[in-house]
Protein backbone atom coordinates (compact mmCIF):
# COMPACT_ATOMS: atom_id res chain seq x y z
CA UNK A 1 0.00 0.00 0.00
CA UNK A 2 1.34 3.46 -1.15
CA UNK A 3 1.24 5.94 1.65
CA UNK A 4 2.00 9.90 1.17
CA UNK A 5 2.05 13.45 2.32
CA UNK A 6 1.49 17.02 0.67
CA UNK A 7 3.04 20.20 2.35
CA UNK A 8 2.40 23.54 0.70
CA UNK A 9 3.83 26.33 1.99
CA UNK A 10 3.27 29.99 -0.24
CA UNK A 11 4.10 28.79 -3.59
CA UNK A 12 6.41 25.74 -3.13
CA UNK A 13 4.80 21.96 -2.76
CA UNK A 14 6.67 19.52 -1.22
CA UNK A 15 5.36 15.59 -2.48
CA UNK A 16 6.32 12.54 -0.79
CA UNK A 17 4.93 8.98 -1.35
CA UNK A 18 6.34 5.72 -0.88
CA UNK A 19 5.21 2.59 -3.07
CA UNK A 20 5.94 -0.66 -3.33
CA UNK A 21 4.73 -1.79 -6.95
CA UNK A 22 6.85 -2.06 -9.25
CA UNK A 23 9.13 -1.89 -6.83
CA UNK A 24 9.80 -0.16 -3.39
CA UNK A 25 10.09 3.37 -3.98
CA UNK A 26 10.17 6.89 -2.24
CA UNK A 27 9.27 9.84 -4.39
CA UNK A 28 9.94 13.27 -3.57
CA UNK A 29 8.98 16.13 -5.66
CA UNK A 30 9.67 19.62 -4.30
CA UNK A 31 7.92 21.95 -6.33
CA UNK A 32 7.26 25.99 -7.19
CA UNK A 33 4.37 27.07 -8.10
CA UNK A 34 4.22 30.10 -10.47
CA UNK A 35 0.29 31.05 -11.55
CA UNK A 36 -0.53 28.49 -13.97
CA UNK A 37 3.21 26.58 -14.13
CA UNK A 38 4.76 24.28 -11.68
CA UNK A 39 8.60 23.86 -12.00
CA UNK A 40 11.08 21.73 -9.74
CA UNK A 41 12.82 18.51 -8.59
CA UNK A 42 12.19 15.13 -8.54
CA UNK A 43 13.59 12.24 -6.81
CA UNK A 44 13.00 8.74 -7.01
CA UNK A 45 15.02 6.02 -4.35
CA UNK A 46 18.47 6.14 -5.19
CA UNK A 47 17.78 7.10 -9.37
CA UNK A 48 19.45 10.45 -10.31
CA UNK A 49 17.71 13.52 -9.66
CA UNK A 50 15.49 14.94 -12.63
CA UNK A 51 13.68 18.42 -13.05
CA UNK A 52 10.24 18.65 -13.50
CA UNK A 53 8.20 21.64 -15.07
CA UNK A 54 4.18 21.69 -15.99
CA UNK A 55 1.49 23.78 -17.23
CA UNK A 56 -2.41 23.93 -16.18
CA UNK A 57 -4.34 22.44 -18.32
CA UNK A 58 -8.31 23.57 -19.13
CA UNK A 59 -11.01 20.93 -19.79
CA UNK A 60 -10.88 22.23 -23.31
CA UNK A 61 -7.04 21.63 -24.01
CA UNK A 62 -6.92 18.31 -22.72
CA UNK A 63 -7.60 14.93 -24.31
CA UNK A 64 -10.90 13.76 -24.24
CA UNK A 65 -10.73 11.42 -20.61
CA UNK A 66 -7.59 12.79 -19.25
CA UNK A 67 -8.88 15.16 -16.97
CA UNK A 68 -11.30 13.59 -14.11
Amino acid sequence: MASSTVTVRGDAVAYRQSITKPMRLHLVFDLTVDGDRLSGKAKAGRLPGSKVSGNRVTETEAEPGTLR
